[in-house]
């Protein structure tokens, strides 16, 4: 394995994100969020292409933004393809609760979607279920 990732402490503006989401308007979204940070953002709509983008520059990658259920590769097994080759850090989103992303090992971290991003980690936005978030280990 690779040392772990500077994503955790290295200015935005020097960190590439993959997002990987199939619907477009989450992908969107939290792309632009994290492009508002600074960060530099690469995008994919299914887990084939962001396989093949971990597979050939996951050296240039500094955190990836993973959706659960995608189509072809799934995120829980991206997320196993990541961790068989480095330290890069992975956040888990799904829409399904906490109970789909127990196959994640470690706690899972509670956040609001992007439309309750900015209330506490722990209270989802009026309406929503939250997505539960878990870093990959």
């Amino acid at each position: 394995m690779t040392t772990a990732s500077p994503a955790l402490s290295a200015p935005p503006e020097t960190v590439t994100v993959l997002v990987v989401d199939d619907e477009p308007i989450v992908r969107e979204v939290v792309a632009e969020y994290l492009r508002r940070d600074g960060y530099r953002v690469v995008e994919a709509a299914d887990g084939s292409t962001a396989r093949d983008m971990i597979l050939q520059g996951a050296d240039r990658l500094g955190l990836v933004v993973l959706d659960l259920m995608l189509p072809g590769v799934d995120g829980l097994t991206l997320c196993r393809l990541i961790r068989e080759r480095s330290d890069l850090p992975v956040i888990m989103l799904t829409a399904r609760g906490e109970e789909a992303c127990c196959a994640a090992p470690g706690p899972p971290s509670r956040a609001g979607g992007p439309a309750g991003w900015g209330r506490s980690r722990s209270t989802p936005a009026p309406g929503r279920s939250g997505a539960t978030t878990s870093r990959c280990a």
